[in-house]
């Protein structure tokens, strides 16, 4: 029988915190289910406690062992080999709601969402403490399928498509084409954008799934230096020209929504580059300007320039930006 769900879990050097991850997923419809484990080169023992999983469950469990490539690289297997009717993907360090996942099972196999988009929940952990942090949901827009066109951006965590908020539908995911990358950091920051290519039907699911663990030293949101902030600046890039790819009827439906995100986009590279090694940053800007002049859909540089004076309070701040632009333009 062909499963509902395929959970991808990437794992590199986590075998601290995989067994509570892979522990979360054992609900009562474990025959509805696939989990696909892919191992990205660990040297710990995370492939011995992966293989324990599939020795006992091997109709759920399936686990890939393959050359380190990083997360994105992980995504892309799990993506390629999913049989599940919807996909959706946990990283190894994470935890699911047991009883929040036994519940979307079932809804998944009956309804027809492009996307189901669950609560997930921040666990951060300094010093032996931990707190919480989530998004609630507008109640009078749940337990319901709407046109994206028809969902107000702004009650909702921006972005509004996450890998940790997000439960796609398997067929329209690969719809898009997606490819995560690989090799770098913050490789899943395309899925913020590529949906729109081919989702159209949400769901939204006023119940916490996802449980985001931040606070492990070798995090890759710890210790970021300016290398790592360019990578930032880069796939955020990638996923920003994918605004010229979204098909003129759907961007149409819901056009406002789309102009919002694509300036706050714009806004973050802009803060991004402002982080990076000082080698190639005014490259960096012109790129940014470029986009803006030649690229963006928000009605080219005005609907920016807009977003700013709305946005930045300081006319200091926008004068600033003012005179980067006479600087690009040299």
């Amino acid at each position: 029988m062909k499963p509902v769900l395929t959970i991808v879990v990437p794992v590199y050097n986590t075998e601290q915190y995989l067994e509570k991850c892979l522990d979360s997923l054992l609900i009562p419809q474990l025959d509805k289910l696939e989990v696909i484990v892919v191992i990205d080169g660990s040297t710990d023992n995370s492939l011995e406690l992966a293989n324990k999983y599939a020795a006992r469950y091997p109709d759920t469990f399936k686990i890939i062992d393959k050359e380190n490539g990083g997360h994105g690289s992980c995504c892309n297997v799990g993506l390629k080999l999913a049989t599940g009717k919807y996909i959706r993907f946990l990283d190894s360090d994470d935890w699911l709601d047991t009883d929040t996942l036994s519940m979307l099972i079932d809804l998944l196999e009956n309804t027809t969402a492009h996307t189901v988009i669950t609560r997930s929940i921040k666990e951060y952990v300094y010093n032996g403490t931990t707190g919480e942090y989530g998004y609630p949901f507008d109640k009078r827009q749940c337990n319901q399928i709407l046109d994206l066109g028809l969902i107000d951006f702004h009650l909702y965590a921006d972005p509004l498509f996450t890998l940790a908020g997000c439960t796609f539908m398997t067929s329209k995911l690969r719809e898009t084409k997606i490819e995560f990358s690989e090799n770098t950091a913050f490789d899943d920051t395309i899925i913020y954008t590529k949906p729109f290519i081919a989702i159209e039907k949400i769901l939204f699911i006023d119940s916490v799934l996802y449980h985001y663990f931040i606070g492990r030293p070798d995090q890759s949101v710890q210790n970021l230096s300016p290398a790592k902030y360019c990578q930032i600046f880069n796939e955020i890039f990638k996923a920003i020209t994918v605004f010229n790819s979204i098909p003129e009827e759907r961007y149409t439906k819901c056009a406002i929504q789309l102009s919002e995100l694509e300036n706050n986009m714009i806004r973050q590279l802009y803060y991004w580059n402002s982080k990076t090694q000082k080698e190639g940053r005014l490259e960096r800007w012109k790129s940014i300007n470029n986009y803006i002049n030649h690229c963006c859909r928000t009605d080219k540089a005005t609907g920016f320039k807009l977003f700013l004076l709305k946005h930045i309070s300081s006319p200091m701040a926008y004068n600033a930006y003012a005179r980067l632009c006479k600087l690009i333009k040299r």
